[in-house]
């Protein structure tokens, strides 16, 4: 049980921080910045981590 509540609130964590370096992102991307870099790197890595905790919870509540 604590180990699909921990799952459940890093897949939120993770969607969250998903969401904030996207946007991060495009509003780089629309100044023209060089740290559009960094923020596309971030994304990259947030949605990885996403799709693995997603796949960790689903694991647990299937149980």
């Amino acid at each position: 049980m604590m180990r699909q509540r921990i799952a459940s609130v890093l897949v939120v964590i993770f969607f969250l921080l998903f969401i904030f370096a996207s946007v991060m992102w495009a509003i780089t991307e629309l100044r023209g910045g060089l740290i559009d870099n960094i923020w596309s790197r971030i994304v990259g890595a947030c949605s990885l981590l996403f799709i693995i905790g997603a796949g960790l919870a689903k694991k647990y509540n299937s149980h």
